[in-house]
């Protein structure tokens, strides 16, 4: 009985469309899945009652999500189960409009699909903080000519060109309609698809502008339990000055980039180990951007501090977007029974979009000044972050991390997918430092230039460094850059008219019948 209720055709169909989006994402990363993934999940829903097609919704995504990111129990196992049930509810609701696109004309039905997923995928972004992890349009990232368009709609319009393919082409796969009249809810999304390629292989054909800012982006490998230990510091501190003294010596970089609280004491306070940092960037004669923990009174900030040729403070940024449970707990009064749930720090957001400068040093670059923001560790998946840096003049993202916590698993390329999307969405370099992770260059197309990687090819669990030159001197900007989520702002108002039409035929047809 109970293998009859786990191998029936609707639960197969619920978890084949699972696993096929599950695929499509690192760290199997089979982009083309995600064209097909939900086919058969439409399918399974086809003739179902509203709260028959909602519980089938959210168990496809709750099981999505337990394999999507089963990373963060490495952190905290319940954690990662409660949020896999937050995350399903997303789900849940795009089962709950599904129905009403069967009341909506042929052409019409996929629009108001796509529309639907792409305004949850947005608010799922902003509610409670934002988790605007795995995105749809994210199982793209390498595909090049598909994500272009990014630099019109954001990675919105990838996830919306995706959803709507699939909702275009799920009554050809269950057989339901004749061929003739599949065709004319098909032949839309091959026209939306073939016209979105065809505008990515224009702006690839195009080149993008040369680097001409050397950077040095150091990966020190340290392990998690030694990263916060006192007696750990000298050796933190060595092998990070080791690997960039033979970058600096070889290389002649303009600037060396550390990752995430790569420094291991508080910043605010003159100690001896500080001190020798200090004085080795003044023997360098090239200025360092590293990640640290700065305590100004009671309060803790996670920054990112350039550090002059001279030896000086010259930029501090301080974390905006911080990590909800683990750099602080929102609603704190209301949720502090999650203390015991999850690992929680206690650091305060920035608040200011600092925009820091540097200058170039080779022949023919000494003197023009390059302009740059910092991104630190999830910030990156955060489409309006960026958009305000490259708007106040940042022609450079700098993304520092520290992805040991997880493993190896597939948050790190999982969390490279977002730097590919910032890069394209404002046709700005992306540069990302990480202790171990994916340290990455990635042009302003969305190409992604070099990784460090040891001799077997694999980019985790190593130290190196990379030496790359990358664009920035007042560079970047995009239509999406100018202006934000025009398409998400479509969306809704489609969704929302969209619903109201369903519902009045539907009124209109429970009339008449009586």
């Amino acid at each position: 009985m109970l293998r009859k209720m786990i191998f029936n055709r609707t639960n197969v169909s619920v978890l084949s469309s699972s696993l096929l989006l599950f695929l499509s994402f690192p760290p199997a990363g089979l982009w083309p899945a995600a064209w097909i993934a939900f086919l058969p999940l439409f399918n399974a829903a086809e003739g179902r009652s509203v709260k028959q097609t909602v519980t089938l919704f959210f168990l496809c995504g709750f099981f999505f999500w337990l394999g999507a990111i089963s990373w963060i129990s490495a952190v905290t196992f319940p954690g990662m189960l409660l949020l896999c049930g937050y995350l399903a509810l997303y789900f849940a609701c795009f089962g709950l409009v599904f129905p009403l696109s069967r009341n909506m004309p042929q052409a019409l039905a996929p629009v108001f699909l796509a529309a639907a997923w792409t305004a949850l995928e947005y608010l799922r972004g902003r509610m409670l903080t934002g988790f605007p992890w795995a995105l749809l349009g994210h199982t793209q990232y390498l595909n090049l000519p598909a994500i272009q368009i990014s630099d019109i709609t954001g990675v919105w319009g990838v996830s919306f060109l995706i959803m709507f393919f699939n909702a275009a082409f799920y009554p050809v796969f269950s057989g339901r309609q004749p061929l003739d009249t599949a065709a004319k809810r098909v032949a839309p999304a091959i026209i939306c698809v073939m016209a979105v390629l065809t505008y990515g292989l224009f702006r690839l054909f195009t080149p993008p502008a040369a680097g001409d800012f050397r950077i040095a982006l150091v990966q020190g490998n340290i392990p998690q339990k030694l990263k916060w230990a006192v007696s750990s510091r000298n050796f933190i501190v060595d092998k990070f000055l080791g690997i960039s003294s033979e970058a600096v010596i070889k290389d002649k970089p303009d600037m060396v980039i550390w990752p995430e609280a790569s420094f291991p004491e508080l910043m605010g306070e003159e100690t001896e180990l500080y001190s020798r940092l200090r004085d080795t960037v003044r023997e360098w004669n090239t200025p360092l951007l590293f990640g640290a923990v700065l305590r100004e009174g009671e309060g803790y900030y996670n920054g990112a501090f350039l550090l002059s040729p001279g030896g000086e403070i010259t930029g501090e940024y301080r974390k905006i977007h911080l990590v909800p449970f683990g750099e602080f707990i929102p609603f704190r009064k209301t949720l502090s029974f999650l203390e015991t749930v999850v690992p929680i720090g206690d650091f305060y957001p920035g608040r200011e979009f600092k925009i820091f400068t540097a200058e170039g040093k080779g022949l023919e670059n000494a003197g023009k000044e390059h302009k740059f923001a910092v991104l630190i560790c999830f910030e990156d998946a955060f489409p309006w972050l960026s958009r305000r840096f490259v708007r106040a003049g940042a022609g450079l993202l700098v993304n520092m991390t520290n992805d040991a916590w997880f493993g190896r698993s597939g948050a790190p390329s999982q969390h490279l997918q977002s730097s590919v999307f910032r890069a394209v969405e404002n046709r700005v370099w992306v540069a990302r430092a990480a202790n171990t992770g994916i340290t990455a260059v990635i042009d302003s197309k969305g190409k992604i230039r070099d990784i460090v990687k040891n001799k077997r090819g694999d980019p985790l669990f190593t130290e190196g460094y990379l030496s790359v030159p990358v664009g920035g001197a007042g560079e970047g900007g995009s239509f999406y850059t100018a202006n934000g989520d025009l398409l998400v702002y479509f969306c809704f108002m489609f969704v929302f008219a969209g619903g109201l039409w369903a519902g009045f035929l539907h009124a209109l047809t429970r009339r008449r019948l009586k």
